[in-house]
This record gives C-alpha cells, structure tokens and sequence, in this order.
C-alpha cells in the first residue's frame, strides 16, 4: 500500500532529522563548555603534565639565578655549575605551578615587584616557554601578588595554593653539601 510506504518514509526522515538535530546540539554543547574552560581558566603556567618541562629558570631579588635541565627524572643544575638539584624541591615548585590559579586582577595596593620573592621561567621539551611569573614581596593574610609575563596585571592568588613550594632563595633548590665524616 503507497500511504503505508509514504507514512514509513516520512517516519524515518522525521527520525533522521531529530537525530541530526540531537547530533548538532550536543556538538554545539561541547563547544560552548570547551570555550567557557579555555576563557575561565585561571591557571597561570598552562602545563598539562609536569613531566613534558624540560627547563626551569628561577631568579631570585640577590641577583642568584638557577638554571635546571630535565634528563628523563634527574633534575640536573646548568647555571651555576658546581652543586647538584635537589629534584623534590623542583618537583614541588612544578606541581605548585602547575595548579597556581589567579583570583583576578589585584585590587589591593600594588607590591614589590622591584624586590620581588622570585621569577620563574619554564620551557617544555617542544620549546614552548611559561612565565616569567613573578611572585612580589609583600603579601595579605590571604593573598599573594603575581605578574605573568613583562609589563603584565598585578594578579591574587591564595597563599594557601603556594605553601611551602615558592624557593626563598637558591640554596632551596640545591641538594645539601654533604657534611664531611668527622675522624
């Protein structure tokens, strides 16, 4: 019968339509969220896995700067020569660094940048550079001050998201000398 066949077709167009249109509006949907988590995010070095930085360079307001390269898990120091890292030390500020968000732009009166705590640059193994992100001198019961990038907005983070894993100084980042064996 032609009414059954034309009432079938039309049933399976009507079909593929919702389905087509279903199809679109979850495509639609994950766009949106995609956009709304790359506009909202807050992250201040964007690393998505600490084991692909291949370079850290902290400076310090002393004028010390260290420079540490990646070989497979070893943290080895370039710049001074002559100690060796401390591997934990550059792990924990990795991991500080890579869920460091800000809390917007600063409202409060702007802090040491000139004397800052300390700069810190990274590079990934593709050659992609991070930062400098500068950490300032001074600071709020609850809040640290943050410049990404040269010339960039005074930026809150929590200090609670920092801790103990800012370096104070370079010896932080330096295996212990060993002490000599007294005879």
């Amino acid at each position: 019968d032609i009414g059954k066949l034309v009432d079938e077709r039309l049933e399976s167009a009507q079909h593929k339509i919702e389905s087509n249109g279903i199809n679109m509006l979850q495509s639609w949907q994950t766009t949106a969220t995609n956009l709304a988590r790359v506009l909202s995010d807050r992250r201040l070095a964007k690393i998505e896995k600490e084991e692909d930085i291949a370079r850290v360079a902290v400076k310090f307001p002393s004028g010390a700067e260290m420079v540490f390269r990646r070989s497979g898990e070893v943290w080895t120091i370039k710049h001074p020569s002559g100690r060796k890292a401390n591997g934990g030390a550059i792990a924990s500020l990795l991991t500080m660094l890579k869920d460091l968000e800000h809390e917007g732009e600063a409202k409060e009166e702007p802090r040491d940048f000139e004397k800052f705590r300390a700069r810190v640059s990274l590079e990934d193994k593709s050659g992609k550079k991070f930062g400098p992100i500068t950490f300032a001198r001074g600071e709020t019961k609850d809040w640290r001050f943050v410049k990404e990038g040269k010339g960039a907005k005074v930026l809150r983070v929590k200090k609670s998201q920092i801790g103990p894993n800012l370096p104070g100084s370079a010896d932080a980042l330096l295996e212990e000398k060993k002490k000599k064996a007294e005879s």
